[in-house]
């Protein structure tokens, strides 16, 4: 099959295109040409890449006549989905978008639900949108409830399908949120505790990158009709604390984890305090739908992404060094009762 990958250089783009061209797609990747991986060039079955802006409804309108599917890593709202699903349906088979595990209630606002989330939980109430908006570089535009209502509304030729991939934080190499980076980090430089708040015992289900490029190829070659989402995430879910200490095994480290009070966790620290609501999405209706199985087990995972961030480390404004002196204080304030 011939399959359009929109954003497919820098992270699940990179790997969801790499994982099409070997289980025998011919991939073509649309993108502006910021972040063009040299894996991606030369060699048979190599990706072609096509270097324009999502926004040029001329060049995605060419680009998508020429493949049977469309795989959108880069859609943000529904002006993006609503836009492709007008310019695909009728002329390809499938369009699959990437959204995320954000679109139910409970994870960016109160009152929490039940978990795991299933694909009826309850999504966000309409007056929440865009809940990143002055939370980071490129977050301002994004949200997944818009992007799946924007598929949702457009699609009105029976001859398209749309799959909405409801993925949760995805984690491997070339990740540039290097989630597990504070942990590495304390491990290489001699910690031997932990501090963390009340967020210790949250559940977070996470995604191999690999698993979640092959998830992706199994919704393009997939039957399906009209439009569907699914929740896609490691069977196996873990607390914040379980993480923390199995970076540090991989490392040859052992860390101890002291819980504070989220009040006096210094500022660096403050993304361990409090969380309202476990994010756990029940993921077998893809498993049943598409034969969706990991690749190997989480710790493999965990071992190769460790060692891919422990080689390239993320700049200081990614994460910005740890104020040892303020937790050095806190421990010994423990100590004395």
């Amino acid at each position: 099959m011939k399959v359009l990958v929109i954003g497919g250089t820098r992270f699940l783009g990179h790997y969801a295109a790499e994982t099409l061209a070997r289980r025998g797609h011919e991939v073509l990747v649309f993108h502006r040409g910021m972040h063009r991986e040299a894996s991606c060039e030369g060699g048979p079955g190599a990706p072609e890449h096509i270097h324009a802006d999502r926004h040029d409804r001329a060049a995605l309108d060419a680009a998508v006549a020429r493949v049977e599917a469309v795989v959108d890593i880069d859609a943000r709202n529904d002006e993006n989905s609503r836009a492709l699903v007008e310019l695909a349906q009728g002329r390809v088979s499938r369009v699959v978008f990437v959204s995320s595990v954000h679109v139910y209630q409970g994870l960016d606002e109160e009152p929490t639900q039940p978990v795991p989330f299933r694909e009826e939980t309850s999504l966000l109430r309409s007056e929440l949108l865009y809940p990143y908006r002055g939370m980071g570089a490129g977050m301002d535009d994004f949200d997944a409830l818009l992007l799946e209502r924007g598929a949702r509304a457009a699609l009105t030729d029976a001859a398209t399908s749309v799959v909405a991939l409801r993925m949760p934080q995805i984690y491997g190499p070339r990740d540039y949120f290097a989630r597990e980076y504070p942990w590495i980090r304390a491990a290489q430089d001699g910690r031997s505790v932990l501090l963390m708040g009340t967020g210790l015992s949250w559940l977070v289900q996470r995604v191999w990158v690999r698993d979640a490029a092959l998830a992706t190829a199994l919704a393009v070659e997939t039957a399906s009709t009209g439009f569907r989402a699914f929740n896609v995430g490691e069977w196996e879910v873990a607390t914040t604390k379980q993480l923390a200490q199995a970076v540090g095994e991989v490392l040859g480290h052992r860390f101890e984890v002291a819980a504070v009070p989220d009040e006096i966790l210094p500022p660096h620290l403050a993304w361990l305090g409090h969380k309202a609501q476990h994010q756990w999405a029940d993921t077998s209706a893809f498993r049943r739908w598409s034969g969706f199985q990991e690749l190997g087990p989480a710790s493999d995972a965990l071992r190769e992404t460790v060692a891919w961030h422990v080689e390239h480390p993320p700049s200081e404004e990614t994460w910005p060094a740890p104020d040892y002196a303020a937790e050095d204080e806190i421990l010994q304030l423990l100590r004395e009762g």
